[in-house]
């Protein structure tokens, strides 16, 4: 019974050992790739994430090639030398897992993934996802919600967040005088109370003007979108267009954009028409009114001179209205 316990409990103790393996895989500085949010199915949101990445990326940059990978395995007479070198490979990619174009990243907060990556620009990549789902109309995720492109990660203090802001900013806009770009700043934490929207979005903006004063924040419409999203000790940044075309980079309603867009601007046109047609009516209304005054004002007046020429024309009256006495014709009667 002793040794039965015994095995138990060293057995309990290896699964309570750190996972080295799921610590070497965290989310860290110096990264770039996309932070997707989901509902409860983060397993399901790195499959399709996997697959639309992949996909996309295959047209853009082509297959991936693995460490190893070569056309002359065929071509290999010896085993042993064969063998060797898939061992050997093995060992590599097993070593280098981090050099593999898409691989999954512990966020350290629920709901949230970061899929790191090695191409270059990958603010390009997801903008290309996007652009596709809102023409084609097609929606391209179950379990993703929101796809947000990271182009570098810092320590998510006041310092290190400005020192990168002045890199990521400078290519955007540090434009000639008098070329200013309307912007916005998206700023979420999540898993971090030492740290605010108050000690990051007033530095970021300074640093926006400080390349050129002409550009100009505008919440609801900007050209660029400024995304930092602080997760634990670690801040994400990049810069993104399009974001409130794609309903802010939310993959499952970026395919009804399209139709609820055209469908605000039809709604706006009958809008449109109809205050037209009101105010046409409305003013044919005025006229015809205009007239009818008119026409009682004429008909008053008619009728006041007809009163003066009849009152003018009375036999036996004069200007006072009292009948007048008789003529000198007139003849009185006698008496006899």
């Amino acid at each position: 019974m002793s040794d039965s316990k015994g095995k138990k409990r060293s057995n309990k103790a290896k699964y309570m050992q750190p996972d080295a393996k799921r610590k070497r895989m965290a989310l860290d500085t110096g990264m770039k790739g996309f932070l997707l949010t989901c509902n409860f199915q983060e397993k399901g949101c790195v499959r399709e994430a996997y697959n639309i990445f992949n996909e996309y990326a295959d047209k853009v940059y082509g297959p991936e090639k693995l460490p190893g990978d070569s056309s002359d395995d065929d071509e290999e007479d010896d085993i042993e030398k064969a063998l060797q070198k898939e061992v050997d490979s093995i060992k590599q990619s097993n070593a280098n897992k981090s050099e593999r174009r898409f691989q999954v990243m512990e966020s350290g907060a629920n709901n949230c993934i970061f899929i790191k990556t090695s191409i270059e620009d990958p603010c390009a990549l997801a903008h290309q996802i996007f652009e596709d789902s809102y023409n084609s109309e097609v929606q391209k995720s179950r379990y993703t919600l929101r796809m947000l492109p990271i182009s570098t990660t810092c320590k998510a203090f006041v310092e290190d967040i400005k020192k990168t802001a002045e890199e990521i900013l400078k290519p955007h806009f540090l434009t000639e005088f008098g070329q200013g770009k309307t912007f916005c700043i998206q700023f979420k934490v999540r898993n971090n109370g030492k740290i605010g929207r108050n000690d990051v979005i007033p530095m970021v903006a300074d640093i926006v003007s400080d390349f050129n004063p002409m550009h100009k924040a505008d919440l609801s419409h900007g050209e660029l979108v400024i995304v930092i999203e602080i997760i634990r000790n670690i801040c994400c940044m990049s810069v993104v267009k399009d974001y409130f075309k794609f309903r802010k980079y939310n993959l499952s309603e970026v395919s009804h954009a399209k139709r609820r867009l055209e469908d605000l601007e039809r709604e706006k046109l009958s809008k449109a028409n109809q205050k037209e047609i009101e105010s046409e009516n409305s003013g044919a209304k005025n006229v015809e009114n205009e007239n009818i005054e008119e026409k009682n004002i004429k008909t008053e007046k008619t009728g006041e001179n007809v009163e003066e020429k009849g009152v003018q024309e009375k036999p036996g009256t004069n200007d006072t209205g009292e009948t007048k006495e008789g003529d000198d014709n007139s003849t009185e009667d006698v008496k006899v």
